[in-house]
């Protein structure tokens, strides 16, 4: 396991970064509201292997995170009205439930859908031209980490790659909100009314 400093050496964590990824790897990076675990998420091998680390059992869906409108709507079907709350609120501390086009081996319905405000995250994302897992990186029902220090060193081992980014700007979780049955699931950072 690997540790790069982003204030250090921001070119060489997002040319690392993007190697891992694309060749199935899994990553520890930051992004505005927690640190996360992530690697493809269209692959099944690489989602059960992040929902193994995290000791999540069962269908618990895992959200994505995504680089922008353009990709949220090459792999999601969005209404008009959807596009216009996803062009309002992201990029920034929310998380959006849409229906993936096809199904996505993260949930077996909705998919949680963040565009985080980290430029690193989204830029790599674009870069590497599919959706990444976005799940906090900690052991599912403990406290999520908002900077390196809070996670766990067992966490960080069975990982390919951690991006140290600083402490997080929101230092708490995104608030979830299902734009397809229009509600809120659960508040968090982001301020938002339908």
């Amino acid at each position: 396991m690997k540790i790069i400093k982003l204030a250090e050496k921001w070119n060489l964590a997002f040319e690392t970064a993007k190697k891992v990824l694309l060749s199935d790897g899994l990553i520890i990076y930051p992004t505005d509201t927690l640190y996360g675990i992530g690697g493809n998420a269209l692959k099944e091998e690489v989602v059960n292997r992040i929902k193994k680390i995290k000791g999540r059992e069962g269908e618990k869906p895992l959200s994505v995170a995504l680089g922008g409108l353009s990709t949220i709507l090459r792999f999601f079907e969005v209404s008009g009205e959807q596009t216009a709350y996803l062009t309002r609120y992201l990029p920034g501390p929310y998380t959006f439930l849409l229906k993936p086009k096809k199904p996505m081996p993260v949930s077996k319905g909705l998919v949680g859908v963040r565009v985080p405000e980290h430029i690193f995250l989204t830029k790599l994302i674009q870069e590497v031209g599919f959706p990444v897992v976005s799940t906090s990186a900690n052991i599912s029902g403990e406290k999520a980490p908002v900077r390196v220090e809070e996670i766990k060193k067992e966490m960080m081992n069975s990982v390919d790659l951690v991006i140290d980014g600083g402490p997080t700007k929101y230092r708490e979780g995104s608030t979830v909100v299902d734009l397809v049955n229009k509600k809120i699931v659960r508040m968090g950072a982001g301020e938002f009314e339908f």
